[in-house]
């Protein structure tokens, strides 16, 4: 089975997508699976992470993303270059069985294009859009997840809804294996809010959380080599006793299981958390991300109150009623226990071989 995965990375549009993409790339490895991931501009630090994990990649020419927001889709013009750009880019390759795109940018035009270039499309997406495609994949929690793409996508098309298909590495599988369900009192404290972070919410979160904190409690920063506002988070970092930061750490599983308590964004972070059983105070930092955690809190994932970023006194307030709640907390922590397994990227790979027996 040989495999094209299309998905970007930027500071506009996040990491989740790529790092999710090669999730899925690594458990169709497992399946014996031929993968390639075709990318425009990754950043290095991605593309030395696809090249650590043995899978191949694939680079479009470069092309500017005009694009005010990661949700809008690309012009026709532009949808059309790029199948252009990957239908070149693959002219000197293997035919392919699959066609994966995870891309908010390209739509049902482009994935009806994809079509010609391989027997089987899948298509990934957290918005709920019309596509065409042979399978889907929507990772994210919804209390209404199968009406979600009523009519959205061709009869015949497979559906794969909800965490239990969530791509995460295998290491994250591993590391659930040594948790238990989180009780008494915080004290290690985990705080990640994107790959990317262009709004740099990470800083503005440490500010406001700098004055609740008990003393003593570890913390363990996460930030990507490509933060916008590095230096000042390591001073901040540095002057916090207790505090350590890490850049493009290889180490996610095993800080999540070390923590008794987690700061996050949206995205497929929500579901390595919950996996990990790590009760988490969650903030939206895009807003394709407010309807997944506000789902998520409906259904007792997350503490997500939607006014968390509204001053650095309301989060304060949040953050230190979790921190006086063991009971929540541990619900939480035994709420994300039970939704997922950890297993999806598997699972997936898996249904993707099937297709092609």
């Amino acid at each position: 089975m040989r495999v094209a995965i299309r998905a970007d990375a930027s500071r506009l549009i996040g990491s989740g997508h790529w790092v999710r993409c090669l999730s899925l790339a690594q458990a169709l490895r497992e399946q014996a699976a031929d993968v390639v991931l075709i990318t425009r501009d990754v950043p290095p630090h991605l593309a030395e992470q696809a090249a650590a994990a043995g899978v191949a990649l694939l680079s479009l020419p470069g092309r500017e993303d005009v694009r005010t927001s990661a949700e809008d889709v690309f012009p026709a013009d532009a949808q059309q270059q790029d199948i252009d750009d990957l239908r070149q880019a693959l002219a000197g390759e293997p035919r392919c069985d699959w066609i994966v795109v995870d891309h908010y940018g390209l739509d049902a035009r482009w994935e009806a294009q994809a079509a010609t270039l391989a027997p089987h499309v899948m298509a990934i997406d957290d918005l709920a859009r019309v596509h065409q495609c042979a399978l889907l994949l929507d990772q994210n929690f919804y209390l209404d997840a199968g009406a979600r793409y009523d009519g959205r996508v061709p009869a015949d098309c497979t559906l794969l809804l909800g965490p239990r298909f969530a791509l995460l590495r295998p290491a994250f599988a591993a590391a659930r294996a040594a948790v238990d369900p989180r009780d008494g009192p915080v004290r290690r404290l985990h705080i990640f809010l994107g790959g990317m972070d262009r709004d740099n919410v990470t800083e503005w979160v440490l500010r406001a959380a700098a004055g609740v904190v008990p003393a003593g409690v570890q913390i363990d920063v996460v930030i990507g080599s490509t933060h916008p506002a590095r230096a000042s988070i390591e001073a901040l970092v540095g002057a916090w006793q207790g505090a350590r930061l890490h850049v493009d750490t290889p180490d996610m599983p095993a800080l999540l299981a070390a923590a008794d308590l987690a700061i996050g964004a949206g995205g497929t972070a929500t579901w390595e958390r919950c996996v990990l059983g790590v009760p988490t105070l969650a903030v939206c930092i895009a807003e394709n991300q407010r309807e997944l955690l506000g789902q998520s809190a409906r259904g007792g994932l997350v503490c997500a109150p939607d006014d968390a970023l509204a001053s650095p006194e309301i989060f304060a307030g949040h953050l230190r009623a979790l921190l006086g709640n063991s009971g929540l907390r541990n619900h939480l922590s035994r709420a994300g226990l039970a939704l997922s397994d950890g297993a999806g990227a598997t699972r997936v790979a898996r249904r993707m071989k099937e297709c092609c027996v």
